[in-house]
């Protein structure tokens, strides 16, 4: 009787303990977070061909904790101007992994690299698949 008594006492204890390094180790999933709008830097280097070069879109986006990492891509439209949509992906590759993570808001810095023409557009960003407004600022063409 005492034996499953204290089988019974480590199980509850083992679930306790369970449940807290859970509740410590709480993550937000990537549809979860709340961006609204982006702020871009938008800077264009000509190139050896007259009206083409390498449009840079830099920014950055918030993010719950340190965990997080940011990628950004694009897809371009073949026309003219060609017409650039960024896509931004947020992922916490630690979800799931028992990793502990620190819950303070991180700012995670984007960059991309476009060849195209000088009056090419940046015409959406979408963050996790969702569309964002943005705010984009020119800075000199060199």
């Amino acid at each position: 009787m005492r034996q499953h008594f204290l089988a019974l006492a480590l199980l509850i204890v083992l679930g306790l303990v369970g449940a807290f390094i859970s509740l410590t180790n709480e993550t937000v999933d990537e549809k979860e977070i709340n961006i609204s709008s982006v702020d871009i830097t938008h800077t264009f280097v000509e190139g050896e061909q007259g009206g083409y070069g390498t449009h840079t879109y830099t920014g950055a986006v918030d993010v719950p904790n340190s965990c997080y990492k940011i990628t950004a891509e694009a897809d371009i439209a073949e026309s003219f101007p060609e017409q650039i949509y960024m896509n931004i992906t947020l992922a916490n590759p630690n979800i799931g992994s028992g990793t502990v993570c620190t819950q303070a808001s991180t700012s995670l810095a984007f960059r991309l690299e476009v060849t195209g023409h000088q009056d090419a557009m940046l015409e959406s960003v979408r963050i996790n698949e969702e569309e964002k407004s943005f705010t984009l600022t020119d800075t000199v063409r060199y």
